[in-house]
């Protein structure tokens, strides 16, 4: 939770302070973040450090990018540990898919002192201030588990440790098809609290038939109330909210139910051209470094928004979306095309990297070549024609 309501969304937190010799030594870090307008956030740090975006920050009055410059849509903020506190990076992500990141600053955050980053001016944001506190855990009762799905149920939400506090959840698949991903809601005091989805973005099944899949999601951090201590809140409720299953088939909240398949939409739109560059030069008898310069300039060329005739046809696909905004169908789409670049681009690395000189570029190629047309596969069988 956050003061003011404001949303950052954390990929890992916390960590461990240096230095120990007493039980308070060993109490987690927080990073409280103070934002120009008043809002305060407070994140936990676990051992592997603090990776956080939020796309709510206050801006320079009257402060125009330059022409061409992709608008910024998120700040981010990464913190690890340093000799005497917290090392923080703070960055922006510019365009609708975030594909773009801009770092601004990197300060060293000392415990129970303030700093003030005004580097952010530079890019049109109003400053903000760190400062270092220490987290103290609450008692961690078990939430109340449900599901809004009949296919996917939540077997278990168990208490633990990370070091920070942590839930423990285990949801299993009782439906006779595989999973490809699925959506969680949590609740703080009857409010909504940590959202979030689970899946791999090449759409490879999650969750055969019968199986269980188990991930840990963090207690939210609370308020200090002018306390010296940052504070965690238990859970009172989690739930899963919606699945897709690798046929099509989708149950749950129809919002949740509709974003996920407008990414998937927006990565197979991304993806059918790519495939498409592989299946003509194959048939052209290119060479496959010919083949792999024009994909990598096809991934490259995948556009970051969404044209309204994409959109119109993905409406014909998803009846449920009709009465979502436009806008908002095209967030998701174009979050997902990005998505897909940044996989494909990760692969040709990955095959680049891997392929060395006892390999050559003829199996590097047929090794992407064999992953997308798999990718495309089943992300195809997520949208069956009639």
């Amino acid at each position: 939770m956050t003061r003011g309501g404001l949303l950052l969304v954390a990929i890992a937190v916390g960590l461990w302070p240096r230095g120990v010799g007493s039980a308070q030594d060993m109490t987690p870090l927080t990073l409280v973040t103070a934002f120009a307008d008043g809002r305060v956030t407070e994140q936990a740090v676990s051992i592997d450090g603090l990776r956080a975006w939020t796309p709510f920050f206050p801006r320079v009055a009257g402060w125009r990018d330059e022409p061409g410059t992709l608008p910024i849509t998120a700040l981010n903020v990464r913190a690890t540990l340093a000799d005497t506190g917290l090392h923080v990076s703070l960055s922006v992500l510019r365009g609708p898919g975030k594909e773009v990141e801009e770092p601004v600053a990197q300060v060293v955050v000392p415990l129970d002192q303030t700093v003030v980053v005004d580097a952010l001016r530079s890019v049109g944001l109003m400053p903000v201030r760190f400062s270092t506190t220490r987290f103290a855990t609450p008692p961690l009762p078990s939430p109340v588990a449900s599901s809004r799905t009949t296919g996917v149920l939540v077997e278990a939400a168990d208490p633990t440790s990370d070091p920070v506090p942590t839930y423990r959840i285990t949801v299993r698949n009782v439906s006779d098809t595989p999973v490809v991903s699925f959506t969680y809601d949590s609740a703080v005091q009857g409010r909504a609290s940590v959202t979030g989805q689970r899946g791999d973005p090449s759409a490879v099944p999650l969750m055969a038939p019968g199986e269980r899949y188990t991930f840990t999601l963090r207690v939210p951090s609370s308020t200090s109330h002018g306390q010296s201590f940052a504070s965690g809140t238990a859970l009172d409720a989690v739930q899963v909210s919606a699945v897709v299953w690798a046929d099509g088939r989708a149950e749950g909240d129809p919002n949740r139910v509709t974003n996920m398949m407008a990414v998937h939409r927006g990565r197979l739109a991304a993806l059918t051209p790519v495939v498409a560059v592989l299946q003509a030069d194959a048939r052209a008898g290119a060479t496959p470094e010919e083949t792999l310069r024009r994909l990598q300039s096809a991934i490259t060329a995948i556009p970051s928004t969404i044209d309204a005739l994409a959109v119109a046809a993905t409406l014909q696909l998803l009846p449920r979306a009709a009465a979502a905004p436009e806008g908002w169908l095209k967030d998701a789409m174009a979050f997902g095309a990005q998505d897909a670049r940044a996989h494909l681009l990760a692969e040709l690395e990955r095959q680049h990297t891997a392929s060395g000189p006892t390999v050559s570029a003829q199996r590097a190629l047929e090794d992407v070549r064999l992953a997308c047309d798999a990718w495309l596969t089943r992300l195809r069988a997520l949208f069956p024609t009639p």
